[in-house]
């Protein structure tokens, strides 16, 4: 299967590589990165996504870098993977998946997962957005915890996704 996985940590990238070693696989580390990749006519089949990215300033102006900067916006984690993942189904990805390793005690944008989610975080609900199956994941379940740092183990999301 081909697949693209778009996440900033070097672990997780290189759990990437090691649970999902048997595809052809891409990884990138940031926002622009993925959206170039995703655009139409991708042909990524998979489309894997970080939830908490350093935001792009691509799109700004220099007076809007300068005010955003003061405020902290611009190279400062946000829930840009959400983007990332509707672009990819957009645009004909199969399967699509937006992972987070922050739970939902921690950050806001986890805690939004849970209106998708049942109380199980393990069993996280599929549900389509054009013709891909998506899931949204903040569940312990899919962490390889035995790591240290704990990594994101893309492999088992992408099972569950698939199933």
């Amino acid at each position: 299967m081909r697949i693209l996985v778009i996440d900033d940590s070097p672990v997780h990238q290189q759990s990437a590589r090691q649970t999902l070693g048997g595809h052809d696989l891409t990884i990138v580390g940031s926002y622009d990165e993925g959206q170039k990749l995703v655009g139409k006519g991708h042909g990524f089949e998979a489309v894997l996504v970080d939830l908490l990215m350093p935001a792009s300033r691509q799109k700004l102006g220099n007076a809007a870098q300068k005010r955003f900067m003061g405020q902290g916006f611009v190279c400062q984690e946000m829930p840009v993977g959400i983007f990332l993942a509707l672009l990819a189904a957009k645009n004909g990805a199969r399967y699509v998946a937006v992972f987070t390793d922050s739970n939902h005690h921690e950050h806001p944008a986890s805690a939004c997962f849970d209106a998708f989610n049942p109380e199980d975080a393990c069993s996280p609900d599929v549900f389509m957005v054009e013709d891909a199956r998506v899931v949204l994941c903040n569940g312990w379940c899919f962490l390889n915890q035995d790591e240290k740092p704990m990594s994101k183990n893309w492999g088992k999301l992408l099972d569950y996704l698939a199933a």
